[in-house]
């Protein structure tokens, strides 16, 4: 049997729907956007996950619908506001610090397309032609860029994101196969599958339900976790590891993370 300890997971739970989880680039940090959609709101948050702690909950803007978090850079939100479902192309770039609470500044016509070290790569959505230009966390501009190569576009902190195998291929057979053969289990639709350090990490559908599988490199169960019960269709990006921390959702309104490492 296996001598690991018993799985715990750290949670946090929110009145509504968790719509998109993003790490911010440098920090330990997690921003979540919470969707409310009887009331047409949505709302934002921010966990630190290495202290086991949320920094705060229900920051929203002006507008209360049509607006989506973008990018998160060492301690900086990114939204992007549109004038709605029929106009897809944002309205202006938005920014939010995270420790003060507070928006700092907000510009219109540009598009928000990553980050360097320091500073914020965006284009223009107003100009006949394409231009882009470097931005500091300030806002102002630093230098126009006669293309995007001359960004030194950074990545968003190592994050590591499942296979996804889907049912008649033959990945999916072969993983099938083994959780029938040592578990008893049938998945159907999909299984991601993910192998970091000593884990193997699974996710599949099973009686329309959702379930997280952790296993050790030996293929002993550790953990079983259900992530989503009677859901329509099969979910996609079930989880993620990000710098040592395995992140997921339970019943979408539901954050679950877990330290993996040593």
């Amino acid at each position: 049997m296996s001598n690991t300890p018993p799985i715990s997971f750290s949670s946090y739970s929110f009145n509504g729907l968790i719509f998109k989880i993003l790490p911010d680039n440098k920090l330990p940090l997690l921003g979540l956007e919470i969707r409310h959609t009887e009331h047409k709101e949505v709302s934002f948050a921010v966990i630190d996950y290495h202290q086991n702690k949320i920094l705060f909950e229900g920051l929203g803007l002006e507008e209360d619908w049509w607006v989506g978090l973008v990018g998160f850079h060492d301690g900086t939100l990114f939204f992007h506001k549109f004038a709605g479902k029929e106009y897809p192309q944002p309205l202006s770039l938005i920014a939010a610090d995270v420790f003060a609470q507070s928006l700092i500044w907000e510009r219109e016509g540009i598009y928000l397309e990553g980050f360097e070290e320091n500073n914020i790569v965006v284009s223009s959505t107003t100009t006949q032609y394409q231009t882009w230009e470097l931005l500091d966390i300030k806002g102002n501009t630093v230098r126009h860029l006669d293309s995007i190569e001359q960004a030194n576009l950074s990545h968003a902190n190592h994050l590591l994101f499942p296979s996804q195998y889907t049912e008649g291929t033959n990945h999916f057979a072969t993983i099938a196969h083994f959780l029938k053969y040592k578990f008893g289990l049938n998945p159907q639709y999909y299984i991601d599958y993910l192998e970091f350090g000593q884990y193997i990490l699974m996710s599949y559908r099973l009686n329309d339900n959702d379930y997280l599988l952790i296993l050790n490199n030996k293929g002993e169960k550790l953990h079983e976790e259900l992530l989503n019960s009677s859901t329509i269709l099969p979910i996609e990006g079930s989880f993620f590891v990000v710098k040592d921390y395995l992140i997921t959702t339970k019943q979408k309104s539901t954050l679950l993370f877990l330290y993996l490492g040593q």
